[in-house]
């Protein structure tokens, strides 16, 4: 019988030399491509179309991706101050400053104690 390792490397679709890290670098590259395309396509647009901007800002280039970043960091600010408002104290876990609670009239407790 074939050890799991045997068995994949036999099939016909595995290919030798090739890792994670070789398959994640070329999605990353084909990522990066892919967005530099799509960079010089808006630039491209943004020459040969002339925007009109209903509030002044948003005709000029980059306006949104400035505007999607302003509003990343204030939820990341808005995250961090509820974070530090909801945190719990160390404390809490204390095990000094856990009170232990005594069950009075367990049934378990009385038959134990039963001679």
């Amino acid at each position: 019988m074939a050890t799991p390792s045997e068995e994949i490397s036999s099939h016909p679709e595995f290919r030798k030399g090739t890792s994670v890290a070789g398959s994640l670098r070329v999605a990353f590259r084909i990522l990066v491509v892919s967005a530099l395309i799509l960079l010089a396509l808006e630039f491209l647009l943004f020459l040969a179309h002339k925007r009109h901007g209903y509030f002044g800002f948003d005709g000029w280039f980059g306006s949104y991706a400035i505007l999607g970043l302003g509003g990343c960091l204030a939820l990341m600010f808005i995250a961090r101050i509820v974070g530090a408002i909801l945190v719990r104290s160390d404390e809490k876990n204390d095990p000094e400053t856990i009170e232990t609670w005594e069950v009075k009239d367990d049934p378990d407790q009385a038959e134990a104690a039963a001679p």
